[in-house]
């Protein structure tokens, strides 16, 4: 799906959720210009997805149209299927390394991460008989839990008995990485999930 599209699709939610929110709200919640934001509202009402009416105090209210409406619907299918693709390939390739580690010989892993992918690494961890000794976040703070386990802090993996570190923070990876030398893990006993 085109950044284009991905953007249109959020507008148009946000207006079907709130005709009154702002342009500045907008920006902050999809993180982009305000500039950016007006420019795709101007396009967005001149197509005749929304219709604009004024509000006290020089403010505007957006009403979604039919059109709009139509194009959210198709606009969202879009996105599902594009997301349910995206999906299988990165499943596809997490089970390739996770293979790879099975022919190894590995039965015991620690994975790092409490995200999406951490959550499809989990997943595809048990299907394929390994077991999962830990659940470690990338960095101090966040999840107290993961999929019904205990999180635990990157340092408290020195202790326990696993034969590879599986890193599956997705964006965080860098930052899981980082901790896990400075815990003074072997990196050699550390594999990325999507390198």
């Amino acid at each position: 799906m085109q950044r284009e599209d991905r953007y249109t699709l959020a507008l148009l939610d946000a207006v079907a959720k709130n005709g009154e929110t702002t342009q500045r709200q907008l920006a902050r919640q999809l993180q982009v210009s305000l500039g950016l934001v007006n420019a795709f509202m101007k396009r967005l009402v001149r197509k005749g997805y929304f219709k604009v009416t004024t509000l006290p105090r020089r403010r505007v209210k957006y009403l979604l149209t039919p059109k709009g409406m139509l194009e959210k619907s198709r606009l969202t299918k879009e996105y599902i299927e594009y997301s349910l693709q995206y999906f299988r390939q990165v499943r596809e390739r997490v089970r390739e390394r996770l293979e790879d580690l099975v022919a190894e010989g590995v039965e015991r892993v620690a994975l790092v991460g409490v995200g999406e992918l951490a959550e499809l690494a989990y997943l595809t961890v048990r299907e394929l008989g390994l077991s999962v000794v830990a659940v470690a976040r990338p960095g101090p703070g966040g999840r107290e839990s993961f999929l019904g386990r205990r999180v635990v802090e990157v340092a408290e993996l020195a202790g326990l008995d696993w034969e590879m570190i599986l890193v599956a923070a997705g964006e965080d990876d860098a930052r899981a990485l980082a901790a896990l030398e400075a815990a003074g893990l072997p990196r050699e006993k550390i594999r990325l999930l999507l390198p």
